[in-house]
C-alpha cells in the first residue's frame, strides 16, 4: 500500500472520532445538537480529515478550504436529518438514504473545488462507500461510547477509501 494511502487514513480516522465525540458531547464549546456550530465544527472535522488533502497551495486554497467545509456541514446536516426526521425515520432504509445523500454532497463539493476529476470508479466508489455506511451507521450511532466514534470513523475512512481509490491513477506504483 502507498505510503500517501496510509497519511490519508491516518488523517480521517481521527476526524471521524472528533465528529463522534462532538455528537456524544453536545456542550463541548456550548455547542447544541441541531445548532449551526455543531454543523460546522462537525465540518470542519470532516474536511479537515478528509477532503483538505486534496487542495492544492495556492490563492484559492482558503476560499475552497471554507467551501469544503460548508459542504460538509451540509452533507452532515442533511444525512442527520434524511437520518432522523426524514420520510423513512430512524430505520436503515432512512440511515441508507441519508448516507448516500451525504457522501453525494462532499464528493459533488470534493469534484467541484478540488482537482480530484469524476468517473466511473468514482461514482460507483461512492455509492458502494453510502451504501455500507448507513447500515454502519444505522447500528453505531444510537449507542454511547466506542461504538459512535467507530460509526461516525467507519464512513470516514469509506469516502476517504473511495476518493484513493476511485480516482486511481493507473499509472501510480503501489
Amino acid at each position: 500500500m502507498d505510503r500517501s494511502l496510509y497519511s490519508k487514513i491516518g488523517l480521517c480516522v481521527p476526524s471521524g472520532i472528533g465528529v463522534g465525540l462532538l455528537q456524544q458531547n453536545d456542550n463541548i464549546f456550548d455547542f447544541a445538537t441541531g445548532e449551526i456550530w455543531f454543523y460546522l465544527a462537525s465540518g470542519l472535522a470532516f474536511a479537515a480529515g478528509v477532503l483538505f488533502p486534496y487542495l492544492r497551495g495556492n490563492k484559492q486554497s482558503v476560499a475552497r478550504g471554507l467551501a469544503l467545509v460548508a459542504a460538509s456541514a451540509a452533507s452532515f446536516y442533511a444525512a442527520v436529518w434524511l437520518a432522523l426526521s426524514g420520510p423513512f425515520g430512524e430505520e436503515l432504509t432512512g440511515f441508507t438514504i441519508a448516507s448516500v445523500a451525504g457522501a453525494a454532497i462532499a464528493l459533488a463539493a470534493l469534484v467541484t473545488l478540488t482537482s480530484v476529476r469524476a468517473s466511473r470508479e468514482f461514482l460507483i466508489a461512492g455509492l458502494v462507500a453510502a451504501l455500507i455506511g448507513g447500515p454502519v451507521t444505522f447500528k453505531t450511532l444510537p449507542t454511547e461510547g466506542f461504538l459512535v466514534l467507530l460509526g461516525h470513523s467507519t464512513w470516514h475512512l469509506l469516502i476517504c477509501l473511495t476518493i484513493w481509490y476511485g480516482t486511481w491513477d493507473k499509472t501510480r506504483v503501489v
